[in-house]
């Protein structure tokens, strides 16, 4: 899997895969009363791995194994322990296992904050995303103030123009596909963005999750 990897820090303190949309949006929540399949949590020190300063293992709390892994320690993310931070810099991690390929119903969480502007870049949360394959969170083209849920291969916009949000600050953002046919974005517990026409099946190839581009913070229910 090819991941283009843009400069821009990102800082990310959770993130959650796997969730329904009845699960996602039913009130005040955390992922510990959801049946989840992929929970990073940033606020949890003991699910952090250090390499010196930098982070090699990031441990996933929803009880699956699909940690999130760096070998190589120039692409490992930095952690600020005191404020509960990961911060990438053109940095990526990979999940572990691939539990998420074909995956075609799902709710996408991830708390961040983006340092700056990246056309079609800040991507916090990937599945490829690019050449007609997958999915991801991130900035829609160079607007700054938007964040969007590419998919790849369905019928609907493969990257939705969301209404313009504030991003120069801690937000969560929500990517939910339902039903094969409903697609919603959300910012902050707002819809951004909704469409029914999203048919059909995203493309899946490759292998893997990866985590990138963003500064992330503690997990906060929406």
């Amino acid at each position: 899997m090819n991941i283009k990897k843009r400069r821009n820090v990102i800082a990310l303190s959770a993130m959650v895969l796997g969730l329904t949309a009845s699960s996602a949006f039913a009130g005040l929540w955390t992922p510990a009363e959801r049946v989840t399949e992929l929970w990073l949590d940033a606020d949890d020190a003991g699910t952090i791995t250090l390499n010196g300063s930098t982070v090699s293992q990031w441990d996933d709390k929803s009880g699956n194994g699909n940690h999130a892994t760096q070998e190589n320690a120039s692409s490992q993310p930095a952690y600020d322990g005191a404020n509960s931070v990961l911060t990438f810099d053109s940095d990526i991690m990979k999940v572990t296992n691939d539990p998420f390929n074909g995956i075609q119903n799902f709710a996408v969480i991830a708390v961040e904050k983006w340092s700056g502007s990246s056309s079609w870049g800040n991507a916090s949360v990937a599945y490829h995303g690019e050449s007609g394959n997958g999915w991801q969170i991130r900035q829609r083209s160079g607007s700054y103030d938007q964040v969007s849920f590419t998919r790849r291969g369905t019928a609907g916009d493969d990257d939705p123009t969301p209404s313009s949000t504030v991003n120069s600050s801690d937000f969560i953002a929500v990517g939910l596909r339902q039903n094969s046919q409903y697609l919603t974005v959300r910012h902050n517990g707002t819809d951004i963005y909704s469409s029914s026409g999203d048919t059909g099946s995203i493309s899946y190839s490759g292998i893997g999750v990866v985590v990138q581009n963003s500064t992330i913070r503690p997990f906060c229910s929406i």
